[in-house]
């Protein structure tokens, strides 16, 4: 009799080792995931932000055209494209609101770019008007919520 308690009890105990083994497991294999996700989109936003930085300052800026004062850059209502089609945008702000899908290994991915006049050149202020600072926002995150749970964003200024 005492040996059948052992060995319900043994039973018992590998039962319970087995379930945090297999959770175990499973938690470290969701990490793998994340982890990838992240490195994946901090490239692709870096590579992404990377092609808007090369673009001029603005439509009226173009070909070295010297502009004297912010109320001759382009409209806070108008920016974004203007008539161009990617990936033959010619000036920052014509990537506003782009929008593009990357599939590779870990999933697929939705990058979103933003861009605003900012009124001091701080990355945490915008602006209303034109300035001769632009802020630059690119936001990728893994369609798959369960590899990336939140939006990796990177941001720069830039200055005319």
């Amino acid at each position: 009799m005492y040996q059948i308690i052992m060995v319900v009890g043994a039973f018992m105990l590998l039962s319970l080792l087995t379930v945090s083994v297999n959770q175990s497991v499973i938690n470290t294999a969701n990490a793998t995931y994340e982890t990838a996700s992240i490195i994946a989109a901090s490239t692709m936003a870096q590579a992404l932000l990377q092609e808007v930085t090369l673009r001029d300052f603005d439509q009226n800026t173009r070909n070295g055209a010297i502009v004297a004062t912010p109320s001759g850059l382009t409209a806070v209502a108008n920016l974004g494209k203007d008539g161009e089609t990617y990936p033959y945008f010619n000036d920052l702000d014509d990537y506003k609101g782009f929008l593009r899908y990357d599939t590779i290994k870990t999933g697929i991915f939705k990058s979103t770019v933003n861009v605003v006049y900012s009124g001091n050149g701080s990355l945490t202020d915008s602006s209303t008007v034109p300035t001769f600072y632009k802020k630059v926002s690119v936001s990728v995150v893994n369609k798959d919520s369960t590899k990336m749970k939140t939006a990796l964003t990177l941001s720069t200024m830039i200055t005319f």
